[in-house]
C-alpha cells in the first residue's frame, strides 16, 4: 500500500484503533499513533485535557538518570501489567520532588517562589498547582518530602493527596484550583493512614486494625476532607501488625503481616458490603510491600518474578535483614538477598521493584 493511503483511512477506523491503546493503558502508544499524521490527530481525542483515560495508569517511576543543564534528568517508567520499560524526559527546568502511585510526577520549578506542577509524563500535560514549593513542603506539614502521595481522578474531580504521618494529611483539588491552606489538612484516629492507595478514582486508607476508609474532599463546597470508614474490622490491635492496601489488577486487596508469628494473610476488600474476604492466592500476580507504597505486578510478564508471592524487606517487620519472598501456596518464606541496601552494579528486577515500594522516586 502506498504510504499516502494510510493518512486517508476512515476516521471511525482510526478512532477504534486509538481506543484500543487507551483501553490497555498504553497511553504512550496512543501518543505515537496520533503523531503519524494530521488526519490521525484530527480523528482522535486531544490528550491535553483532564480526561482520566489519558492518565498513566499502571506506570510507575522506578529510576531516574541525572543529566546536565542541556540534557536534563530522564525518568525510567515501568508498566506493572505488561512489563514494558519506557524512558521519558528530559526534565530540564524542573526537579521531581514526588511521584504518585499512578505515574504522575510532582515537579519543582528551577525558579524560586514558583508554583509546583503535576506532570503527566505520557502526554506532557503540565498542571500548575496553587502552591509554592515552600508552602507544599514547609515543616513537612503536607508531607511530599515523605513521598506518600497519590493522585485520585474521578468522573468529576482530580485530587492530589499526600499523607505525612499515620494520622494526618492534606489535599489539593485540581478541578477547582482550590487554594492550599493549613486548614485543608485533615486528621483522623492514629494509625488510620498506615497504607493508602488510589482505587477507581477514590483514595482509600487502612489502619493497623484492618479498618478501611475512603478519603473525600470537595473544595468547591469549602468543606474539609472527610474520612469515612467503609470496612470496620474486628481485629484486636497488635503493635507488631502491619497492614497494606494494594490495587491488584482492578480489585482492592488488604495484606496483613503479623511479625510475631511471621504470618501473612491476604483479604479481598468488599466495598459494597463492607467486608474482608480472605483469599488463599493471587494467581499470576506478585505483590511488593513497602512502607511508602505497595505494588502489584503481573508476574507472567516478568520472568524473574515469582507469581502468587509477596515480596518484603524483613528487618522492617522485625525479621532478619534482607529481602524475602513469601509463597502463598505453601506458606514458606525465602530470603532472596542478604541485605536490603542498594549494591553497586546491576540490580535484579525484584530489587528494583522492592526499592520502588520502599523508597519511591528516590530509588
Amino acid at each position: 500500500m502506498d504510504p499516502s493511503d494510510w493518512t486517508s483511512l476512515p476516521s471511525d477506523l482510526i478512532r477504534r484503533v486509538a481506543e484500543l491503546f487507551l483501553a490497555t493503558s498504553d497511553v504512550d502508544y496512543y501518543m505515537s499513533f496520533r503523531a503519524v499524521c494530521r488526519n490521525w490527530r484530527a480523528a482522535t481525542d486531544d490528550p491535553s485535557g483532564p480526561d482520566p483515560r489519558f492518565n498513566p495508569r499502571g506506570w510507575v517511576l522506578v529510576a531516574s538518570l541525572a543529566g546536565d543543564e542541556q540534557t536534563g534528568r530522564r525518568c525510567l517508567f515501568l508498566h506493572v501489567n505488561t512489563g514494558r520499560f519506557l524512558w521519558k524526559g528530559p526534565l530540564c527546568s524542573y526537579t521531581c520532588v514526588a511521584s504518585t502511585e499512578d505515574g504522575h510526577l510532582v515537579l519543582e520549578p528551577a525558579s524560586t517562589n514558583s508554583r509546583i506542577c503535576l506532570l503527566n509524563p505520557m502526554t506532557g500535560r503540565l498542571v500548575s498547582l496553587p502552591v509554592t514549593t515552600a508552602q507544599f513542603l514547609g515543616d513537612n506539614e503536607f508531607g511530599l518530602s515523605h513521598d506518600r502521595s497519590m493522585f485520585a481522578t474521578g468522573s468529576s474531580s482530580m485530587v492530589l493527596y499526600s499523607f505525612f504521618d499515620s494520622s494526618s494529611g492534606g489535599c489539593i483539588d485540581l478541578t477547582w484550583d482550590a487554594v492550599y491552606n493549613r486548614e485543608s489538612l485533615f486528621k483522623v484516629m492514629p494509625g488510620m493512614f498506615a497504607s493508602m492507595v488510589p482505587f477507581k478514582g477514590r483514595a482509600y486508607t487502612v489502619n493497623e486494625n484492618g479498618s478501611v476508609a475512603v478519603v473525600e474532599h470537595n473544595c468547591r463546597l469549602d468543606e474539609k476532607p472527610e474520612v469515612t470508614r467503609v470496612v470496620t474490622s474486628g481485629w484486636n490491635w497488635m503493635n507488631d501488625r502491619s497492614t497494606f492496601l494494594v490495587d491488584n489488577a482492578g480489585e482492592l486487596l488488604l495484606v496483613s503481616l503479623l511479625a510475631s508469628e511471621r504470618e501473612m494473610q491476604v483479604f479481598r476488600v468488599d466495598l459494597e458490603n463492607g467486608l474482608l474476604e480472605q483469599i488463599k492466592g493471587i494467581g499470576s500476580r506478585a505483590i511488593f510491600l513497602g512502607k511508602r507504597r505497595c505494588l502489584s505486578v503481573d508476574a507472567y510478564n516478568f520472568q524473574a518474578i515469582e507469581s502468587n508471592c509477596i515480596y518484603y524487606i524483613g528487618d522492617r517487620f522485625g525479621f532478619d535483614c534482607g529481602i524475602f519472598m513469601h509463597c502463598l501456596k505453601d506458606g514458606s518464606h525465602v530470603k532472596l538477598f542478604e541485605s536490603s541496601c542498594v549494591p553497586e552494579g546491576p540490580k535484579s528486577l525484584a530489587r528494583v521493584l522492592m526499592e520502588y515500594a520502599c523508597y519511591g522516586h528516590h530509588a
